[in-house]
């Protein structure tokens, strides 16, 4: 009945020290939990100082850390602020080359990985000292990375360290495209009038029309000064025997072939090359050294196929004798091609690459073959 019980709550005394008793009970499982909680967490610390050893300013970071969780008592840290430290730890666990506000370490993702990093040597100025003078706007000419046989108007569209984002002038952002500063495929406007290029202005513009000054007034626009390029104020010019319309073989990296190509273009120490009958968004740069051009003959010296153009009379019975009479062309000279030795780079090696389909974003990378 109501009136039997002594409180609200209790029925009886004994009721009342038996709830007590199951509370307290409850509260000591808590504290015990927590202070576990803690021990893990300092336990880990630890363990994560003892690991980083030798990096003296992380050391330090963690040594402060521990510091300040070894002092705090354990009713002190809320339920909340042991899950966060709890999280970063196993974080930290599960991607131990991460260091806290440092974010990703090299040092400690090779001696993880047990890996090497590729040999700074092997990469041609691969800690740009010079400042990165291109602006936001600046006016420029380049070779389109996807069509490389055309030279475009483009503007700087963004910054970022010794990294710029090109935008067609007059096309959607999607066709935007990133570069070092100091790329060879960019030039100062007026390059391709005077070095007998044709540029391909923006939009509907036609190429009779459109003029560097006017452009630039409509726009209130700025060209990019020509003491950016180094390519163009420092470059130092090595003859060689490549001339446009020569033939040679050429391999298509993509699809592992060896075919019957042409010099498209000669752009100082470097050849457009075409592979006859292919469309131009297959053409690609090279320089005198690639490993990926042969002379006439060299796919039958070696024992390998050689993919004849498209719709070649009869492909099976192809020759090169007859197809350079057929063309009135002449073979790039065997003295021209002098192959560079392998570069040094070896599978497992680790490096940075951009990110191609992303090509705002850097990766960590590693060499397959």
């Amino acid at each position: 009945m109501a009136a039997e019980f002594i409180t609200p709550t209790f029925c009886s005394a004994a009721c009342q020290t038996e709830v007590e008793k199951a509370l307290q009970k409850k509260k000591d499982r808590e504290r015990i939990d927590l202070v576990k909680k803690k021990n893990k967490i300092k336990k880990l610390l630890m363990r994560k100082q003892l690991s980083e050893s030798d990096i003296p300013s992380e050391a330090k970071e963690d040594k402060i850390l521990l510091k300040h969780y070894d002092s705090m008592p354990a009713d002190q840290l809320s339920e909340a602020a042991l899950l966060k430290i709890s999280e970063d730890l196993v974080e930290n666990e599960k991607y131990p080359w991460m260091c806290g506000k440092n974010g990703f370490s090299w040092m400690r993702y090779l001696d993880i990985c047990k890996a090497k990093a590729a040999p700074v040597k092997l990469f041609k100025n691969p800690f740009p000292y010079t400042r990165n003078g291109f602006k936001v706007g600046m006016r420029l000419e380049a070779i389109d990375p996807q069509h490389p046989s055309l030279f475009c108007v483009v503007s700087v569209a963004e910054v970022q360290g010794y990294r710029i984002r090109l935008h067609f002038d007059d096309f959607p952002d999607v066709y935007d495209y990133w570069v070092n500063a100091d790329s060879v495929d960019i030039f100062p406007p007026g390059w391709c009038e005077k070095n007998g290029r044709s540029l391909k202005p923006p939009g509907k513009m036609s190429s009779s029309s459109f003029t560097w000054p006017l452009y630039l007034k409509q726009l209130r626009a700025v060209a990019a000064p020509r003491n950016l390029f180094p390519h163009i104020t420092a470059a130092v010019f090595k003859p060689h025997c490549f001339r446009v319309g020569m033939k040679l073989e050429a391999e298509d990296r993509k699809n592992d072939l060896v075919c019957v190509a042409s010099i498209a273009d000669v752009l100082d120490n470097r050849m457009l090359i075409n592979f006859d009958s292919w469309d131009e968004m297959y053409d690609f740069w090279v320089d005198p050294t690639s490993p990926y051009i042969h002379p006439v003959g060299w796919a039958e010296e070696n024992g390998i196929p050689l993919t004849p153009p498209n719709f070649y009379k009869d492909p099976d019975t192809f020759s090169w004798e007859n197809y350079l009479a057929e063309t009135g062309a002449s073979p790039a000279p065997s003295r021209a091609f002098k192959p560079r030795p392998p570069q040094g780079f070896k599978p497992g090696m680790k490096l940075e690459v951009v990110d191609k389909r992303v090509p705002f974003l850097i990766r960590v990378a590693t060499i397959m073959l």
